[in-house]
C-alpha cells in the first residue's frame, strides 16, 4: 500500500508540473483581446542553402537576433511558464524585421537577399516564417594595400601571410572588421599605444569586374569617426616609469610582486606584455582587483601603474553531501577546509581540509565511518626551472601535499598516509594541467575479520586487501570552452587523470627481499605496480528562446591494470559505481561489477572493479525564480577484466567480467527527477533516482517496484553531478 502510495504521488507532481506548463498557451490566450494574437514562435529557414558557398556560416539562431518581435522569453515548466506575459503580434514590425535580417546578411558577404514572409494564426496564436533566400556574393579578385608609414607598412607585410582577407574568398564586412582587429593588436604589440581598428579604411568595387570585387585596404592617421583635419602621426611608445601599489593592509613580498610583473621600463609597448602581466596578477588569487592604468607622459613615453586590492586572505569553506536509499542505508560525508592565500608574503597558498563519511542503518550496529586529515601548500613558481621559461600568461604552481586517512568497517580497518610533490599550470585560460612525478603512499590494512577475508567472492581480490606501498607518479588534465563557475551559456569539458605506480621501484627488484608469494618488498611490505586512466566527456547546451532550459550529456570511462608486482589493483585505486555523481538509482559502492549480486562477505556494501563505463543525461529547467528542476538517466557499470581470469588467479565469479556479447545486460540503467537550488556561485541539489534495470537481477524494475524496499536512492549534493 505504501509504495502504490508514494507511485502515486510521484505521478501526480509529474502531472502537475505538465500540467502547469500546458496552462500558459491558455492563459496567453485569455490575455490577449478579441481580434489581435500573441506571438508564438518565429521560424527562420534558409532556401538555398545546400547549393550556396558559405551558407553554413550563416547560423539562423544569429538572423534570429534581429527579428523585431520575440515571443515571450519565459519558456520554462510549471510555475515558471506561468509568469511569462505574451507578445501581442505586430504584422507591421514583419517589414523592420526583413530589412534588418537583410542588413546582416550584406554584413556577411550576400548581397541582394531575398525573405519571403508568412503567418500561421491558430486561435489567437500566430507563428511567423521567415523563408531566406541567399543574396549573391562577390569574390575578391584584387587586393591593395595603402600604408603610408613604412615600418607599419613593414609589419603589415611580415603579418599578411596569416591575413583574413584574402584573394578569392567573399568580400564580408565581418571578416574586413576582424582584421582590422587583428592588425591593431599587431601594432599595439609593436609599441602604437593607443592604435585601433578605426585607422582602417576599405574601399570595395563591386561594378569594375563581373561577378567579383575590387578590395582597396588604407591605414590613415585618423579615424573613421574624425575628419583628415583631426590627423596626427603613429608613434611607437616606450614604456617609462613604472610602479606597483598594493592597497589596503596587504603585506607581500615586493620581491614576488616583480617576480609577477613582466613590464619593464625602456622596453617598447606592447599590449601582449600588459595583458600576461594582468593574468599574472590575477592568477595568484591574492587580489580582488587588478587595474593597470598606462598614463602617457609624451608622444612617446607611456606610464604604468599597478593597482592592487586584496581579496580576502583566510577562508573556510564547507560541503555536504547525502544519499539515502529504500533499503534505510543512509550515508553522510561532511567536509570542512581552512585556506590562506599568503601564507609567508609570497603568494603562498595554503589548504587545510577535515573530511568524513559516515555510512550506517537505524536499528543496525553495523556502520563504517572514514575521517581525513589533508593538507596542501602551493607555491606561485616552477621550483628547480628557471622563471624565464614561464615569461608568459602562466603562472605555474609548486604543490606539495600531505594527508591521513582512515577508514573502519565491520570487516576491516584502513589507514593511509599519502604524499606527493607535482606542479600545476594553465596553459590557456581554458586548459590546466596538473603533473605529479612523485607520489608516495603507505597503506595500511589491519584488524582484518579472518572469516571476511576468507569468502571474499575472488581469491585474487584479496590482494587488494592487504598492507602495500604504493610510490609512483600522475597526471590530470582538463580542458573547458567556458571558465565561468556555473556557466550560463552552451559548453564542453574533457577531463583525464592518469596514474602508473611501481615501476621506477621494479628495476630495485634483485635488492629487495621476496614474500611466498613471491612479491618484493619495501618496508617489509609489497610496493604496488599498476597503470590506471580515467576519462570524462561532458557536453551541456542551453536552448529554448531564453535560453534558460539545458540538456547535459556525459560520457566517462576508466580503467586500471595490475601488473608485475601486483596481482590486483589496491583498494583504493578501483572504480565504484553508484551515489550522487554517478549511477543515481543506487547508493554508492552497491552496483556491480557486471552482474554480480551484492558480496555477502560485506557487512556494509563495497562493490568496486577494474572497468568503469558510464553514460548519463539531464534535462535541467526552470521551476520558479531560483528553483530548478531535472530529470536524468544514468547508464553503466563497473566490471572486472578478464586477465585475472589464470590458474593462479582465477575469477570465481564469471558474471563479474566484461565481454562484448554481456555489455549491454550486464549494464544497469537508472533514472529519475531533482531539485536544484541556484545560487549563482552555488548549486544545492537533492535527486531521486530510481532503479530502471538491474544487472544483477537480470530484469527491469516494473512501476509497482519503483518505491518498494531498494528501488530507489535520494541523494543530496553540492554542485552539478556533471
Amino acid at each position: 500500500m505504501k509504495s502504490f502510495r508514494a507511485t502515486l504521488l510521484f505521478a501526480a507532481a509529474t502531472l502537475l508540473i505538465a500540467g502547469l506548463s500546458s496552462c500558459a498557451s491558455a492563459k496567453f490566450a485569455s490575455m490577449v483581446p478579441d481580434g489581435q494574437h500573441y506571438l508564438a514562435k518565429n521560424k527562420i529557414s534558409i532556401k538555398n542553402a545546400k547549393e550556396t558557398k558559405g551558407a553554413k556560416e550563416v547560423k539562423t539562431s544569429d538572423l534570429g537576433k534581429y527579428v523585431a518581435q520575440i515571443p515571450a522569453k519565459s519558456t520554462g515548466i510549471g510555475f515558471s511558464a506561468l509568469k511569462a506575459e505574451p507578445v501581442i503580434f505586430d504584422s507591421t514590425l514583419i517589414s523592420a524585421s526583413i530589412d534588418a535580417i537583410h542588413n546582416r546578411l550584406e554584413y556577411l558577404g550576400f548581397y541582394d537577399s531575398q525573405t519571403e514572409a508568412s503567418t500561421n494564426y491558430e486561435g489567437k496564436r500566430a507563428t511567423v516564417t521567415y523563408n531566406v533566400t541567399l543574396g549573391k556574393q562577390y569574390p575578391m579578385k584584387e587586393i591593395s594595400y595603402n600604408v603610408a608609414d613604412s615600418l607599419m607598412d613593414d609589419i603589415y607585410s611580415r603579418n599578411r601571410s596569416k591575413s583574413l582577407v584574402n584573394e578569392g574568398d567573399r568580400l564580408a564586412e565581418s571578416v574586413l572588421e576582424l582584421e582590422s582587429q587583428r592588425m591593431a593588436s599587431i601594432y599595439r604589440d609593436n609599441g602604437y599605444y593607443g592604435f585601433s581598428k578605426n585607422y582602417f579604411f576599405f574601399f570595395a568595387d563591386t561594378t569594375a569586374t563581373p561577378d567579383s570585387s575590387l578590395l582597396w585596404v588604407e591605414i590613415r592617421d585618423y579615424t573613421r569617426n574624425e575628419s583628415p583635419s583631426a590627423a596626427r602621426p603613429h608613434t611607437r611608445y616606450d614604456i617609462g616609469n613604472v610602479s606597483i601599489v598594493p592597497q589596503g593592509n596587504l603585506k607581500v613580498k615586493s620581491k614576488f610582486l616583480q617576480y609577477l610583473n613582466l613590464i619593464e621600463p625602456s622596453t617598447p609597448y606592447s599590449e601582449s606584455v600588459i595583458n600576461n602581466t594582468y593574468s599574472r596578477f590575477t592568477a595568484n588569487r591574492l587580489f580582488s582587483t587588478v587595474n593597470i592604468e598606462m598614463t602617457p607622459r609624451d608622444s612617446s613615453i607611456v606610464d604604468c601603474a599597478i593597482l592592487l586590492s586584496p581579496s580576502k586572505i583566510q577562508s573556510i569553506g564547507f560541503d555536504l553531501q547525502g544519499s539515502v536509499n529504500s533499503t534505510g542505508l543512509f550515508g553522510v560525508n561532511p567536509s570542512v577546509t581552512y585556506s590562506h592565500k599568503n601564507l609567508f608574503g609570497g603568494g603562498e597558498y595554503f589548504t587545510m581540509a577535515v573530511g568524513g563519511n559516515w555510512q550506517f542503518m537505524f536499528g543496525n550496529p553495523a556502520y563504517t565511518n572514514e575521517f581525513s586529515l589533508s593538507s596542501t601548500l602551493s607555491l606561485p613558481r616552477f621550483l628547480f626551472a628557471p622563471s624565464r621559461w614561464f615569461r608568459g600568461p602562466i603562472l605555474p604552481r609548486t604543490n606539495i601535499s600531505l594527508s591521513y586517512n582512515h577508514q573502519k568497517r565491520p570487516e576491516y580497518d584502513r589507514s593511509i598516509i599519502a604524499s606527493s610533490y607535482g606542479y600545476s599550470f594553465n596553459p590557456t585560460s581554458n586548459i590546466s594541467i596538473e603533473w605529479t612525478p612523485i607520489r608516495a603512499n603507505v597503506v595500511n590494512v589491519y584488524d582484518m575479520d579472518s572469516t571476511f577475508f576468507k569468502s571474499l567472492s575472488s581469491s585474487y581480490l584479496q590482494y587488494s586487501y592487504m598492507t602495500h606501498v604504493d610510490i609512483g607518479g600522475g597526471i590530470n588534465a582538463y580542458y573547458t570552452t567556458n571558465t565561468a563557475t556555473n556557466p550560463k551559456e552552451s559548453y564542453f569539458y574533457v577531463r583525464f587523470s592518469g596514474n602508473v605506480a611501481g615501476n621506477m621501484l621494479n628495476a630495485l627488484d634483485p635488492l629487495m627481499k621476496q614474500n611466498s608469494a613471491g612479491q618484493s618488498l619495501i618496508l617489509n611490505v609489497p610496493y604496488a605496480q599498476y597503470a590506471r586512466g580515467e576519462l570524462n566527456l561532458v557536453r551541456t547546451t542551453f536552448f529554448g528562446n531564453s535560453g534558460n532550459l539545458a540538456l547535459a550529456a556525459r560520457i566517462a570511462g576508466g580503467m586500471g591494470y595490475a601488473y608485475g608486482n601486483s596481482n590486483a589493483l589496491p583498494l583504493e585505486q578501483r572504480f565504484y559505481g553508484g551515489g550522487a555523481n554517478s549511477l543515481r538509482g543506487w547508493h554508492s559502492r552497491t552496483v556491480g561489477p557486471g552482474m554480480s549480486p551484492l558480496d555477502t562477505a560485506f557487512t556494509i556494501a563495497n562493490q568496486t572493479g577494474d572497468l568503469r563505463l558510464e553514460a548519463n543525461l539531464e534535462l535541467r529547467f526552470p521551476i520558479y525564480n531560483i528553483v530548478k528542476g531535472a530529470v536524468f538517466v544514468d547508464a553503466g557499470n563497473i566490471w572486472e577484466l578478464p586477465h585475472y581470469s589464470d590458474k593462479d588467479h582465477s575469477i570465481e565469479n564469471q558474471d563479474a567480467i566484461l565481454t562484448w556479447n554481456n555489455l549491454l545486460r550486464s549494464s544497469a540503467l537508472s533514472w529519475g527527477a531533482g531539485l536544484r537550488l541556484d545560487l549563482q556561485m552555488l548549486v544545492i541539489r537533492v535527486d531521486l533516482g530510481i532503479k530502471g534495470y538491474d544487472p544483477a537481477a537480470q530484469a527491469w524494475r516494473m512501476p509497482g517496484q519503483w518505491f518498494k524496499r531498494d528501488g530507489y536512492t535520494l541523494h543530496f549534493g553540492v554542485g552539478y553531478p556533471f
